[in-house]
């Protein structure tokens, strides 16, 4: 289950990334760029980590991350037609930040959808007290 929120911690990641980048490249702060995309990809990551930091074997931060990245994600498919040229112009960043939170919802999704793997035997017998 660590490797799923793994996956989902680092997709919500690179959306902020993309952004930071981006903000850094144009001089401007990422206070003055805050919004309900960049808030909710934010809360996307925050509850990908206490799911990874927790080992969590619940579904429901994959629900609540997929909720906080809805906005942005939403706003990449009414941006995608015209996704070429806003590419070409950021480079990069632009990339991290049109595959982030589509690649979060995806893997969300998939967290949903599929089955909870069963806890790993331990590698190391157990001692006995005799």
């Amino acid at each position: 289950m660590t490797a799923r929120w793994q996956l989902l911690f680092w997709a919500a990641l690179l959306s902020l990334v993309g952004v930071s980048w981006l903000a850094h490249d144009w001089g401007i702060s990422l206070w003055s760029w805050l919004n309900v995309q960049l808030v909710g990809m934010i809360g996307a990551s925050g509850f990908a980590f206490f799911a990874l930091a927790t080992r969590a074997r619940v579904k429901w931060p994959a629900a609540a991350a997929l909720v906080c990245a809805s906005p942005m994600t939403v706003e990449m498919l009414r941006a995608a037609t015209a996704i070429a040229p806003i590419l070409a112009e950021l480079g990069l960043p632009g990339i991290l930040i049109v595959i982030g939170p589509l690649l979060t919802t995806t893997t969300a999704i998939w967290i949903l959808v599929r089955s909870v793997p069963p806890p790993r035997e331990d590698r190391i017998a157990r001692a006995e007290i005799r």
